[in-house]
């Protein structure tokens, strides 16, 4: 096989920008690449916070937000029961779904404690960072909630 050219580095290049990644790492036979981000791209922090009353038409509670780009799957394998679903209680941490970027899996988990509102995106959806994928309703106890 050719080795990498120009043009697959500049795709390269292009895709950690658009995705948001901090390096890709490669293969074409036998020869290897990894690819890292110039030091220049910011990083991208997302942070779940609570949704304030009468924004749009989210529900009430906190948005569980997408740490990234990717395709989100409510269930763990084809053929298995979702993660969570609607009126589920979950605990802050619990994995809700999974986002695949780049053929890896990264697990989704909610900030805080409580039941399970919405859920705004479908199993194999295609879904942006920072992009909510449903709702909680946290507990009483606020101390749950993420900082």
């Amino acid at each position: 096989m050719p080795p990498f050219d120009d043009e697959d580095i500049r795709w390269l290049l292009s895709t950690l920008e658009s995705e948001r990644l901090a390096e890709i790492e490669v293969s074409q036979g036998e020869m290897r690449a990894l690819v890292r981000a110039p030091e220049t791209v910011a990083p991208v922090i997302i942070e779940a916070s609570p949704d304030s009353a009468g924004e749009g038409d989210d529900p009430p509670g906190t948005s569980v937000l997408a740490p990234m780009a990717g395709i989100f799957y409510l269930t763990p394998a084809p053929d298995t029961a979702p993660f969570v679903e609607e009126g589920d209680r979950v605990e802050r941490g619990e994995v809700v779904g999974l986002i695949e970027a780049m053929k890896l899996f990264n697990e989704v988990n909610s900030p805080v404690a409580g039941i399970i509102t919405k859920i705004a995106v479908c199993n194999e959806d295609r879904v942006a960072a920072g992009e909510p994928l449903m709702w909680v309703q946290p507990d009483g106890d606020d101390s749950n909630a993420e900082e």
